[in-house]
């Protein structure tokens, strides 16, 4: 596949997602799978990343972490979505991104919200080498590109997929 990391021993998305559950349901239990960091490892122990594409000059993993549960937008309730609001706080955002680092994830697609800026920044005070990308849809409450740019330095920003819907719902 073009783009793939050649050295990856994983060869399609079924292969990978078997790696990646065996490697979660592993970590659920406290196990540590040959060649990969316990959860109590440093973030340096780590000396595998997850198989990786190329976006620009940029390795990025295949699986990304995300912004929904730390937003709380949950598509099922009300109610989770009031849970994972306020179980994120920006501590524990911090916390899930040194996990996904440790367990080899390498780039964080997120909103640049007060929330997610205060924890990326607390992150990089921390050592974090997490990539970024930024969901942004010029709304009245987004930041100024600019200011995104200088305050987060991501990879990539990307135009909010559901404020693109409803823009193509509305002919704009």
């Amino acid at each position: 596949m073009a783009g793939q990391n050649r050295e990856c021993p994983v060869t399609g998305r079924r292969d990978f997602l078997r790696q990646v559950s065996g490697a979660g349901a592993a970590a659920a239990v406290g196990l540590a799978l040959p060649g990969t960091a316990r959860a109590e490892d440093p973030p340096a122990a780590m000396q595998e990343t997850l198989p990786t594409i190329t976006l620009g000059k940029h390795r990025v993993t295949r699986l990304i972490a995300g912004w929904n549960p730390i937003a709380g937008h949950s598509h099922t309730t009300l109610n989770m979505a009031r849970v994972m609001r306020e179980y994120f706080t920006v501590e524990r955002t911090v916390e899930f991104l040194q996990e996904c680092e440790r367990a080899g994830i390498n780039t964080w697609q997120y909103d640049h919200t007060e929330k997610g800026v205060q924890a990326l920044q607390k992150a990089r005070e921390q050592g974090s080498k997490l990539q970024v990308i930024c969901l942004h849809a010029e709304r009245g409450h987004d930041a100024p590109i600019k200011k995104v740019i200088d305050e987060a330095h991501p990879i990539a920003i990307v135009h909010h997929g559901g404020v693109t819907d409803a823009m193509f719902r509305a002919d704009r």
